[in-house]
Parts: C-alpha cells; sequence; structure tokens
C-alpha cells in the first residue's frame, strides 16, 4: 500500500516510462544501479517512530556480479499511518544514492 500521493507520482512515471522514455531515474531506486542484486545479508532497522511516521531502514549487501566483493546499501522506507481498519502505507523512498523517489517523481522528467 502506498499514499494517495504516492500512487500518483507513481502513475505518472509509469505513464512516461510506458512510452520509451527514461522519465526520472537511470536506475533501479531499490538497487541504487542499473545492474546488480540485493544479497544476504538483509536487515532491517527502525530509524524513528511516532503515531502518524515511521522511517524503517532495509540494509543490504550489493551485489554487482559473482566475484567481485559486494558493498553495503541501505533503503530507507517512509511509512505514513492511514486510519483503521487500514495499514500503514509507504510515502516515499530513500534510495541508496540519498535521492527521494517521491521527489524525483515530482519533478520534470
Amino acid at each position: 500500500m502506498v499514499t494517495p500521493e504516492l500512487y500518483k507520482l507513481l502513475r505518472a512515471h509509469y505513464r512516461c516510462e510506458g512510452d520509451g522514455y527514461v522519465c526520472h531515474l537511470d536506475y533501479e531506486p531499490w538497487l541504487g544501479a542499473q545492474d546488480g542484486e540485493v544479497s544476504a545479508p538483509v536487515r532491517y532497522s527502525i530509524k524513528e517512530r511516532s503515531h502518524s511516521v515511521t522511517r524503517v531502514a532495509m540494509h543490504y549487501q550489493f551485489l554487482i556480479e559473482p566475484g567481485v566483493p559486494t558493498t553495503d546499501r541501505e533503503v530507507v522506507l517512509h511509512l505514513k499511518s492511514a486510519p483503521p481498519p487500514q495499514c500503514w502505507r509507504l510515502g516515499d523512498l530513500i534510495t541508496p544514492t540519498g535521492e527521494s523517489l517521491a521527489t524525483s517523481y515530482a519533478g520534470k522528467p
């Protein structure tokens, strides 16, 4: 589940990319790179917690290709509370490069 604001930005972004363009980011937001993959171990930690907002960090090893040393990466999820009976919703994702997905997608392609 995502917030209505992020949903609107995601829809606009995917419409733009559906036309064959690189619209906002030229890399995979979860990886901070075009290639590679998430490798174990994967850990989660809470960076901030309140009744309305929680920030959860996902720490992982980034593997560009077998035989190449992995590097530490972190993605931060900004979660916002929704009225019951709904659960937390994703409001933003901070990429391993430190970019806000919501801010990037709100800008011009």
